[in-house]
């Protein structure tokens, strides 16, 4: 019974990560929680080039300060990790979206008319993928989308 429950701790500990960089759907708020935190939820395009609906893995943008109520819903955005940083560009929308440590200075972009926006005073960034974050779900609240768990669509 014990070599069972380690072969499947070590399956699960070695479940294949997605990819750093993506593109799919994206919703961006505010996080609670003990520590404050802005929560990026990704549910990245398929091999098929669509979503599913599930949230395949989130960063939590820890802040040294209370974290800004922001709210963002993009249905197509490009994630990518750059040096230590978030990046997330939204075409349709002509968004992009800094998440930087504030030991780290935002790289600067080319002015393409696309709105900057730049968090720079986080404290770190994690980034959870597995069964638990795939419970989570994407659902549509008019033209935006929200964070639904457990059947609850949240975003308010």
């Amino acid at each position: 019974m014990k070599l069972l429950a380690l072969v499947l701790f070590a399956a699960t500990a070695t479940a294949q990560q997605p990819p750093r960089d993506a593109i799919g759907s994206v919703v961006i708020q505010r996080g609670s929680g003990p520590a404050p935190f802005i929560l990026i939820a990704v549910d990245a395009l398929g091999e098929d080039d669509r979503n599913d609906g599930a949230i395949d893995f989130v960063y939590k943008f820890y802040t040294d300060g209370e974290a800004p109520e922001v709210r963002y819903s993009f249905p197509l955005a490009h994630i990518e990790e750059v040096d230590g940083q978030l990046v997330i560009s939204a075409p349709t929308e002509k968004m992009r979206l800094t998440f930087a440590n504030r030991d780290r200075p935002v790289a600067p972009r080319p002015n393409d008319g696309t709105t900057e926006l730049a968090f720079t005073n986080g404290v770190g960034i994690a980034r959870y993928w597995g069964v638990q974050i795939n419970r989570g779900r994407m659902c549509r609240d008019g033209r935006d989308r929200r964070i639904v768990c457990d059947g609850a669509c949240y975003g308010d």
